[in-house]
């Protein structure tokens, strides 16, 4: 008998879609199994969801509110959906959540986590970050860490790495789907300063200020509006990138990668991918200076040096994450 899957998930303006997006990828590996599933939310996706989703009662979860309030009912929807396995993919469950829910449920119960200390009454955790298996996480059952487990769209599978051209022509730079400290401006500004016989590139994210886009237009910059992503990794000769979930894509599409920690939650990717020495390091973005970009430049000059950050990266990130982390709940489910 095929097991049923659930997850419980939020997504929106004050969340972001990346627990939604990465619950997606897996539940579409376990769709092509054949097996169950169901999302379990508390508020509206704002991008359509083919699976069957259950919402509880409290229709709008906001910034900060706590979801222990919660426990009692689903706890009741696991009992009525004959649910086998939960996978939480939340920051609102806490430790005590977790130890509360499985008082409460016979089911099995699994963990998204992007931190690296975190000792929860779970059966599985899951960490596919690169820095997954340098962090403790005591005696869980079931422990899937690293870039095995990296959940990327299914569109970065069987990817052939690019090859590159001796010179650079193209350069993109992003950071991510906001901007918030003008990072893609201020590096391009500085870059065009140096050199402007490249062609630059900015992605504009979709939650740019309006003002801040006015600016970007006003420069040599062509802008890159709901950009392809996998199309604009083809096309680049280097990528500028925040050091967030991006620079997993640009290792398996074999983009030589200057990144740079823009926030406090990109700090385990970045320094693990300097310390592989798999990106150029662009540093943390609070303690930038021009002339180290411009140095970082330099070195990426040599086809033969972006060839060995190209090699570096993708031996960190497999493009079958989704697809790993799929086999590994229904094997556990069915075998214990």
């Amino acid at each position: 008998m095929k097991p049923k899957i659930a997850f419980r998930l939020d997504s929106g303006k004050d969340i972001g879609l990346g627990h939604l997006m990465r619950c997606m990828s897996i539940a579409k590996e376990l769709v092509q199994q054949k097996i169950e599933v169901v999302f379990i939310c508390r508020n509206r996706h704002s991008i359509p969801v083919p699976y069957e989703v259950y919402y509880l009662s409290e229709p709008y979860l906001k910034k900060g509110l706590s979801i222990e309030d919660e426990l009692c009912e689903l706890a009741a929807v696991l009992k009525e959906q004959k649910v086998d396995f939960l996978l939480v993919d939340h920051y609102g469950a806490t430790d005590e959540w977790f130890r509360r829910l499985r008082e409460m449920s016979d089911c099995k119960i699994g963990c998204m986590e992007d931190g690296i200390e975190r000792k929860l009454p779970v059966d599985m955790l899951i960490n596919g970050n690169i820095y997954g298996p340098r962090g403790d996480y005591g005696d869980i059952p079931v422990k899937l860490l690293g870039g095995e487990y990296t959940l990327l769209r299914d569109t970065f599978r069987d990817i052939t790495p690019k090859e590159l051209s001796k010179e650079i022509k193209d350069i993109y730079i992003t950071s991510g789907g906001t901007d918030a400290l003008q990072f893609c401006g201020r590096i391009y500004q500085d870059l065009y300063e140096w050199s402007p016989k490249y062609r630059y590139h900015i992605i504009v994210g979709t939650d740019f200020e309006e003002e801040y886009v006015k600016k970007l237009e006003e420069t040599d910059a062509q802008l890159e509006f709901h950009a392809d992503m996998k199309q604009c990794m083809e096309d680049a000769d280097i990528f500028i990138s925040s050091a967030g979930s991006t620079t997993y894509e640009l290792a398996v599409m074999g983009v030589p990668t200057i990144s740079f920690v823009l926030w406090d939650n990109q700090q385990f990717i970045g320094t693990t991918l300097w310390e592989e020495e798999a990106n150029e390091k662009g540093g943390f973005y609070s303690e930038y200076k021009k002339e180290n970009l411009l140095a970082s430049m330099e070195r990426m000059q040599p086809v033969e040096y972006r060839r060995v950050l190209r090699d570096r990266a993708r031996k960190l990130v497999s493009g079958y994450g989704a697809k790993n982390v799929a086999n590994e709940i229904v094997r556990f489910v069915q075998k214990g």
